[in-house]
């Protein structure tokens, strides 16, 4: 899709059209929000609470991820998985 911002196109500059339906996990312990919009094929780690809206300063990184998911507790055990990775790098 034209005008999307993905992985491959680097640091976003403009909002970013997601996905809908979509899905939110907020981890409270490092205040980042992970969505996942349908058919995005990436999930999205943004600073802060979201469930709704961000701009572009609000993203810090995007993963892979299949197109859809089948349910609501596969983006936290994904959150999980790359906050995982993210403190190994550390």
């Amino acid at each position: 899709m034209a005008g999307r911002n993905t992985p491959a196109m680097g640091t976003p500059t403009t909002p970013r059209a997601y996905g809908l339906p979509c899905i939110w996990h907020h981890d409270p312990a490092t205040d980042l929000t992970f969505r996942w919009g349908r058919g995005d094929g990436c999930i999205t780690v943004l600073t802060g609470r979201h469930n709704g809206r961000e701009t572009a300063a609000d993203v810090l990184a995007t993963f892979p991820a299949p197109a859809c998911w089948l349910e609501q507790n596969e983006l936290t055990t994904r959150a999980r998985h790359w906050l995982a990775r993210r403190n190994e790098r550390r």
